[in-house]
């Protein structure tokens, strides 16, 4: 709680007098806390359900490079995050490798749609609810070799981003999503911090985002999933990611 408090403190601070910042495609370390928002939104589309009804990046690309270098495992096991070893049909859950090295390899089912599929029950039924029946629930980002420091030291004219609001889809086969950037954005020259800027909005494909993975950071943070799950997510140098308008604020 108290080291929770303390970042906040310094985020504030360091985030006070922003200038404006032009709209335009830059080079990003993006915290934690918005490399989040991207596994949230592309482990939804990385179920047996999103590619039944046609609306999943994946679908018929298994085996296939979808991403740059990352790797996105949904382990139930990972003593980590916040283990459950059966889903919420209480069918025994799996550790299931998503994404390897960019490749797409699997896919997570709960028990309709593996049947309807010819598939197998992966365990990851949520909650009964009318919009989604299965998703990855413990999803972990694999963790890179480079510090916070080192991926700011990494870019020469670029921005900080700390976390993204508002996100909503543009596109989902494409994984286009637009939002804002929120507490905290700031600009990165020859490989320095200089001021905060500020907020944008962004619409960009997260798919092609990771394409463009230049670095991953080697610590992770524990963040909130769906239906009681976790997310253990690293830090991210990305090489392009498009703003298209700026606020007052």
């Amino acid at each position: 709680m108290a080291a929770a408090a303390d970042e906040a403190i310094a985020k504030a601070v360091a985030a006070q007098h922003p200038r404006d910042l032009e709209p335009a495609t830059y080079e990003v370390v993006l915290e934690p806390y918005a490399v989040e928002d991207i596994v949230s939104f592309l482990a939804q589309e990385l179920t047996g359900q999103a590619v039944e009804e046609g609306r999943s990046f994946v679908g018929g690309k298994i085996g296939e490079k979808v991403t740059g270098p990352i790797t996105l495992v949904d382990d139930p096991f990972d003593p980590q995050a916040r283990p459950m070893p059966f889903d919420y049909e209480g069918h025994p859950a799996s550790r299931v490798t998503l994404i390897e090295n960019g490749v797409a390899r699997a896919l997570v089912y709960d028990s309709q749609t593996a049947a309807r599929m010819n598939a197998t029950n992966t365990g990851h039924a949520l909650p009964p609810n009318p919009f989604m029946s299965v998703s990855p629930m413990h999803v972990r980002l694999e963790p890179g070799d480079r510090t916070r420091e080192e991926l700011i030291r990494g870019v020469k004219r670029g921005l900080l981003v700390t976390r993204f609001h508002y996100t909503r889809w543009v596109h989902q086969l494409r994984t286009i999503v637009t939002g804002m950037t929120r507490e905290g954005t700031f600009l990165i020259e020859n490989a320095e911090i200089t001021h905060p800027v500020k907020n944008l909005r962004f619409t960009q494909s997260y798919a092609d985002a990771l394409g463009g993975t230049l670095g991953i950071g080697r610590d992770l943070r524990l963040e909130s999933g769906f239906g009681g799950g976790s997310r253990r997510i690293p830090a991210l140098h990305l090489a392009e990611f498009t703003f298209t308008g700026a606020t007052r604020y």
